[in-house]
């Protein structure tokens, strides 16, 4: 009897030490904190994109098939497709910047629930997008 209770426990703390590897390299793949935007010359394909991938584009929120408010940050052409999202060169008055500020009566972006932006993720979109929101 106790022979089996402890095979069964030796499973289930398998099964568990198993589960944890396997979702610690997903989420490893999906963190946003790794991101850092430099001061100058922000790059679409080196931090834009990564951070719109991981926390924008995802299933539920702001990728093709979901496209949240009719948004999807999935490519670049996504991102720009849709009026007054992005709009290059101008923080002001692009909706992207603030949802990030909460501005305007728009909500927070990401949903309080979900990981959120750095203080120096949300400076650097503002940086790309000033600097004409470029596809580098």
């Amino acid at each position: 009897m106790k022979t089996t209770r402890y095979t069964g426990l030796l499973l289930v703390s398998i099964l568990v030490a198993w589960s944890s590897w396997v979702c610690k390299d997903s989420v490893t793949d999906n963190s946003i904190t790794e991101i850092v935007f430099p001061d100058s010359n922000v790059s679409y394909g080196k931090q834009v994109e990564p951070l719109f991938l991981r926390a924008c584009a995802i299933p539920g929120c702001h990728d093709r098939e979901t496209m949240a408010a009719g948004v999807s940050f999935e490519t670049y052409q996504d991102a720009l497709s849709k009026p007054l999202i992005i709009i290059p060169h101008d923080t002001v008055n692009s909706i992207l910047v603030w949802t990030l500020e909460r501005k305007n009566g728009k909500p927070l972006m990401p949903p309080a629930y979900r990981p959120q932006l750095s203080l120096n993720q949300k400076e650097g979109l503002k940086r790309w997008i000033y600097d004409y929101a470029k596809n580098n």
